[in-house]
């Protein structure tokens, strides 16, 4: 039978470090939705008065170094910074990917996407890690 603790743990990135963590944060009172029974495990004043009524959209706390890269990648001209986003992240952490593709190679000084930036959007990681991935191919 689930149990619901009325927390959960979250990625959050520190933009300006460039630092993922994880966090534990309450969520919403809506969890433990499926059928059948679910034991909650917080009183009723903390369900009440507490428990946030949405979750903070995960493009607004995570690394977009890696939805930056895919959305470059497409055959369209788009430009990430005047994007209409469902949950408009910060135009800072929208910054802060861009600089972090430059700094990667993965786009150029015009932000167009680069040979080795095509490469890593293939890859199913986070850009830094494609970035170090093709480096060690290339330097044995």
């Amino acid at each position: 039978m689930p149990g619901d603790s009325g927390r959960s743990l979250y990625a959050v990135t520190v933009h300006y470090m460039n630092v993922e963590h994880l966090l534990v944060h309450p969520h919403t009172p809506h969890f433990c939705t499926s059928p059948g029974q679910c034991y909650r495990l917080y009183t009723r004043t903390y369900y009440e008065r507490k428990m946030p009524d949405a979750t903070e959209p995960e493009i607004q706390r995570t690394s977009l170094a890696g939805a930056v890269l895919h959305l470059k990648s497409l055959d369209l001209d788009i430009d990430v910074l005047s994007f209409e986003f469902l949950d408009a992240p910060a135009p800072a952490a929208l910054s802060e990917a861009l600089r972090q593709l430059y700094v990667l190679d993965a786009i150029d000084a015009d932000g167009q996407l680069t040979q080795l930036g095509k490469k890593m959007a293939v890859m199913p990681l986070e850009p830094s890690l494609a970035r170090a991935l093709f480096a060690a191919q290339e330097y044995g």
